[in-house]
Formats: C-alpha cells, structure tokens, sequence
C-alpha cells in the first residue's frame, strides 16, 4: 500500500492514516507486517509529500478495492 500511504501522506498522518485506514482495509495480514514498516516511513513520507500529491490519483481508483471489500463482508 505505498500508493494509498502516499495519498494518505499528503492529507497529513502520513504511514500511520495509511496503515490504519488504506492498507487496513485492503489486507489485515499484511496491514500488521507493513504497520511497523508505515511508520519508519513517516518521517520519509514528509519530504515526499510533493511526490505523493501527483500519485493522489492512482490511490484513488484503488478505493474502491477495499471498499467493495468491506461491503461484500458487511453484506455477509
């Protein structure tokens, strides 16, 4: 979840919004391998800030993969 940690990065949390919210819904398991990784990448995040504004768009598509997910289980 680079891509959704760049979105979310730019909005401010940075790894720590993205762990919890992006990568969260897009896979638990590998959320909690990456979480540790997310926040050893926060203090890079910042400085790439620039760079994840122009990916805001490639993170946006991916949306509604997690989304569809919880919903399909929520529908369940």
């Amino acid at each position: 979840g680079w891509g959704a940690e760049g979105a979310e990065g730019a909005e401010g949390a940075e790894g720590a919004e993205g762990a919890e919210g992006a990568e969260g819904a897009g896979g638990d398991k590998e959320d909690i391998t990456n979480s540790p990784f997310s926040i050893l990448h926060s203090p890079f995040s910042i400085p790439h800030s620039p760079f994840p504004i122009p990916h805001s768009p490639f993170p946006i598509p991916h949306s509604p993969f997690p989304i569809s997910k919880q919903q399909m289980t929520n529908d369940k």
